[in-house]
């Protein structure tokens, strides 16, 4: 190549990456960081954190919680070497615990990162068989429980 053309493809290329830079320094922002918009409350984070707690000290380390007014949500994969039945009882009451103002209970169990079974209560009647106003044969039979 000449000298000539070797300067035009070389000014051509400055020009190009003077222009990207502008662009994206211009798309960019103030280059101030914005605050985080949080969208939970400091009661949810704290009783979120409460029943993640309790579910890691009775051997589920990998779970997710969502407590709110609504509901109290539970997902988590099924610790090895251990009964589904059992631990899906322990979490409705971790679950339970946390739902004084909520409407549901729902406990979705994962086994090997697939769904396996959810259960899904309401909350009154779990604080019925808590007060002993129903038997655990009666809460079994109000809690929907679904199979995948």
């Amino acid at each position: 190549m000449k000298l000539g053309t070797i300067i035009i493809v070389l000014f051509v290329l400055a020009l190009i990456a003077a222009g990207a830079f502008i662009f994206l320094a211009s798309t960019g922002g103030s280059g101030e960081p914005q605050p985080y918009a949080e969208e939970v409350s400091l009661e949810q984070r704290s009783a979120n954190a409460g029943v993640i707690s309790a579910l890691a000290a009775g051997g589920i380390d990998s779970a997710m919680a969502d407590v709110s007014a609504n509901q109290v949500y539970i997902a988590y994969d099924l610790p090895a070497g251990t009964d589904a039945d059992i631990m899906q009882q322990f979490a409705l009451g971790v679950a339970g615990s946390a739902a004084e103002n909520s409407k549901n209970i729902v406990v979705l169990q994962y086994q090997d990162e697939k769904p396996k079974t959810a259960w899904t209560v309401s909350a009154a009647d779990f604080d019925a068989f808590m007060r002993k106003q129903i038997t655990a044969e009666q809460l079994d039979a109000r809690i929907a429980k679904q199979n995948f």
